[in-house]
């Protein structure tokens, strides 16, 4: 069985940093516009721009205007502002603003990947009813890096018997040319972190002396690592997709647009909003 397409990070182009003031319930956000920053150097201009807002309930703005007024609890942690066996070390890092659970909480996500083995992180808050942002989950790698969303721009979805929402992930994890393997989960935010493997997918190439040729070999395992056949395997991965409900895109904004750490804006934070909710 052939692997399973890798499609690349998407490429962003530059976000306009602003500072921005959400009016009570008003349908607009006035924002000063910034000149390019890092965290620790912002600087104001005269120029104002007005951005429509009448299609976001007031409460989802109400949470928006949370995770933007706590950044430095979500931010990228780079080697400048922290110890570095502190920092998140991620390479082309993004964030998202979605509501996973779909319970009207809305989270704040941080993700990106590092090293060779494109081992991924990902780290989730969320607004709790007292205005405050709870961590979903502590600095989580897993045994391969844990699922790669960074590298999707939507995720299907389908609801258990007791109204859990899951999302269908993956995980690509590589060592040299010779080897690599999928990893199929399910990932919910609803109570906490959990991310549930379901199934795994592997390839292995070894050279063989005698012969002189490369013996690859594909293998298949359950979510428990036990080896089952392809036609399970394949079993399993048509289950899951038989239950998908739906489908949400994510608004992913970067970290580092142009290679520097920059403050997504309130618009820009609105705007991935709006991308997950598909409005």
């Amino acid at each position: 069985m052939k692997p399973k397409n890798i499609r690349s990070a998407p490429i962003f182009t530059s976000i306009l940093l602003c500072s921005s003031i959400l009016t009570g319930c008003a349908d607009t956000i006035e924002s000063t516009a910034l000149s390019e920053n890092t965290t620790t150097s912002i600087e104001e201009t005269s120029e104002t721009t007005t951005y429509p807002t009448e299609d976001v309930p007031d409460e989802v703005l109400e949470q928006i205007q949370i995770i933007y007024d706590n950044y430095d609890v979500w931010k990228l942690q780079t080697e400048t502002d922290t110890d570095l066996s502190e920092a998140d070390g991620l390479s082309s890092p993004l964030y998202a603003v979605t509501d996973l659970d779909n319970d009207g909480m809305l989270e704040i996500m941080k993700t990106g990947f590092a090293g060779s083995g494109v081992y991924s992180r990902n780290i989730f808050y969320e607004v709790t009813e007292d205005g405050e942002l709870e961590l979903l989950n502590e600095e989580f790698w897993g045994d391969l890096g844990g699922p790669d969303l960074w590298n999707h721009d939507a995720y299907s979805y389908y609801t258990d018997e007791d109204g859990t929402r899951w999302y269908l992930t993956q995980d690509y994890c590589q060592s040299g040319v010779s080897y690599w393997q999928f990893e199929y989960s399910c990932l919910s935010v609803a109570d906490g972190y959990t991310y549930v493997p379901y199934c795994y997918e592997e390839f292995s190439a070894t050279y063989d002396e005698e012969s002189d040729y490369c013996i690859e070999e594909f293998n298949f395992y359950d979510g428990d690592h036990n080896e089952i056949t392809e036609e399970e395997f394949d079993q399993i991965t048509a289950e899951y997709a038989d239950i998908v409900e739906g489908e949400s895109a994510i608004g992913w904004i970067p970290a580092k647009p142009d290679g520097e750490m920059l403050m997504p804006s309130m618009y820009t934070l609105i705007d991935s909003y709006r991308t997950f909710e598909g409005l």
